[in-house]
């Protein structure tokens, strides 16, 4: 990798110590020379959940593409830190120092379990530096089910039952079907797996009638032929489907996905911010990082702090919502 495509805080550190140099004297440069510059050892990557699922692959890919940006002496490294559906590892996050060498991956599971009492922290206790992936939900069933379109599905499910497969109460994908069961003004008959895995092979095996898992999920029962999805819940069309509409786009004003993004704790250096999304952002324009990502189904998605903020909070808000309407409880 050429030395020019590193992101040079030395030089960076440099030019403010000779701007400061010029105003209080030689002594005050060399005091300011003496402090260590950001970053000055390996940045830890918190991965919330094991080794293999999705958060962990799309971390170390990140990590992968992303050390030749972040500085000539100094690597990330990912640490799997598990428990809690998540929240050990949001708390390792949380209460990281806050000088930025250890930083974490976040996901919309981080605005979904405070309302259930299953964490007493929210988004705001978090610095969001920003969002690079979202794979939305899906509404898929079985290729020769006697519907085509969501329309004709919404049509079915308001005279027959509708077993949707989900992870059970409070699962992401749950709260994707019940988001979309109430835009929809229709019920489904929630049917708990252990994953997203056991509950599209019930699809295949004609045990139930639909699963809400992400189209990645389902993207290979599809792509073989077992399966069909009626829309995906993104805001935009899927990259591997591009025929498939939104639910948006069929009239239902509902989106829904697992998003991933990269956080520090609160009160974060914002040298140190600044530093993560510069090599962020040229993580996600590298073809390194978009071909595997679209080779694993994976979105690449851009949001930075700010937008980051704004949607971690409206996130929160239409999760807390959806929990109060459709009445879910987690024991």
């Amino acid at each position: 990798m050429p030395d020019d495509r590193r992101l040079t805080n030395r030089r960076r550190f440099l030019k403010s110590s000779a701007a400061v140099a010029g105003v209080a004297g030689i002594a005050g440069c060399q005091d300011l020379m003496g402090e260590e510059e950001f970053p000055n050892r390996d940045v830890e990557i918190i991965c919330p959940w094991a080794a293999g699922g999705g958060t962990d692959l799309t971390s170390r890919q990140f990590s992968n593409v992303g050390d030749p940006y972040l500085d000539d002496e100094v690597s990330y490294f990912v640490s799997n830190q598990t428990g809690g559906g998540g929240a050990a590892g949001f708390d390792a996050i949380r209460t990281a120092d806050t000088d930025g060498h250890q930083i974490g991956i976040i996901a919309n599971v981080l605005t979904i379990i405070p309302h259930f009492g299953l964490y007493e922290h929210t988004y705001e206790e978090f610095t969001g530096i920003m969002e690079y992936n979202v794979d939305p939900a899906s509404i898929t069933v079985r290729e020769d089910a006697p519907y085509d379109t969501i329309g004709e599905f919404v049509d079915y499910a308001e005279d027959n039952e509708v077993r949707m497969g989900t992870g059970g109460p409070g699962d992401i994908w749950h709260l994707a079907a019940s988001g979309f069961a109430l835009e929809a003004g229709i019920e489904f008959t929630d049917v708990a797996f252990d994953g997203a895995a056991p509950a599209i092979q019930a699809v295949v095996a004609d045990e139930i009638e639909a699963t809400a898992a992400s189209v990645p999920e389902v993207a290979t029962q599809v792509l073989d032929g077992p399966l069909k999805i009626l829309a995906s819940q993104g805001e935009d069309r899927h990259f591997m489907f591009p025929d498939t509409p939104t639910l948006i786009e069929e009239g239902y004003d509902w989106s829904m996905g697992v998003w991933r993004a990269i956080a520090g704790p609160a009160d974060m250096d914002e040298e140190a911010v600044e530093v993560h999304h510069e090599v962020g952002q040229q993580v996600i324009e590298d073809n390194a990082f978009i071909d595997w990502m679209e080779e694993n189904g994976f979105g690449v998605n851009y949001r930075g702090p700010d937008e980051l903020d704004e949607y971690m909070a409206a996130e929160h808000e239409k999760f807390a919502q959806v929990i109060e309407e459709a009445g879910i409880e987690v024991e």
